[in-house]
């Protein structure tokens, strides 16, 4: 079974783009080298602006 198949079906099936919040930070935020990580990740795919 193709795992990332399966995860991005379901991602797509629950309509999770429309349910999380990506241009907000999370809760509770991230330690300082992984927030930067997901922030650029984020902007690279057009999830975030800034």
């Amino acid at each position: 079974m193709d795992l990332g198949r399966l995860l991005q079906t379901i991602y797509e099936r629950a309509a999770y783009d429309l349910r999380v919040r990506y241009e907000e930070e999370p809760v509770p935020p991230l330690e300082p080298p992984f927030a930067e990580w997901a922030a650029t990740l984020l902007r690279e795919r057009g999830y975030r602006r800034r």
